[in-house]
Parts: C-alpha cells; sequence; structure tokens
C-alpha cells in the first residue's frame, strides 16, 4: 500500500497501547464507504490486535497522529469487492486518524 504522513503525532505508541483510530473509508472516486468521525464512532483496541495492514500503517505515526493511505484490491476487498458500496477489485482510500492512546491496565 502506498501512504502519507499527514501528521506525525506526538507521543510514542507502544504495542500494549490501548489505541483509539478514526477511519474514513473511501474509494478513488471520492465516494464515501464509511466515515467514523461523522457517525461518532471510535475502534479502540490494543495496538498488537489491529490487522497487519492497520498496525504498519499506524506504525508510522504516534499518538493524534494521522495519515492517508491508499490500498491495492489485493490488500483490501480483493476480487468479490463488498456489495452493494464496494465493488470488486476497487482500491480503496484510508484516512486514519488516531484519535487518542492509553496504557493498557496492568501495563
Amino acid at each position: 500500500f502506498w501512504y502519507r504522513v499527514d501528521y506525525a503525532g506526538d507521543a510514542p505508541l507502544r504495542d500494549t497501547d490501548i489505541v483509539d483510530v478514526v477511519v474514513k473509508e473511501t474509494l478513488t472516486d471520492g465516494s464515501v464507504i464509511q466515515d467514523m468521525a461523522l457517525s461518532g464512532n471510535v475502534l479502540s483496541q490494543p495496538l498488537n490486535a489491529y490487522p497487519p495492514l492497520f498496525r504498519e500503517a499506524i506504525g508510522h505515526l504516534k499518538s493524534h497522529g494521522s495519515l492517508t493511505m491508499v490500498v491495492p484490491p489485493a490488500l483490501a476487498y480483493g476480487e468479490d469487492g463488498y456489495p452493494p458500496k464496494v465493488p470488486p477489485n476497487a482500491t480503496m482510500v484510508y484516512e486514519l486518524r488516531i484519535d487518542n492512546s492509553k496504557a493498557a491496565p496492568g501495563t
């Protein structure tokens, strides 16, 4: 995948930190598939529990950082897409922002 760091962030992250992520997912034509900021949703889990693609992307950031990544079909929804919103073989664009992070309990 390709990525551009929009803001590096401020505090380093550890693999065990609970990381709150907000994602906007679009097609390359700008069609919005999901916008967590607009819907008020946050994905919150330990950094090491994120899928490999997102874990790698987050690894380029610190807390409160953000990046934009372009993901080819093979690493996104593949040949099947995700009907009805994501067509087959769609390249996806993700705007990912770390809303917050905190040490996991007991660390």
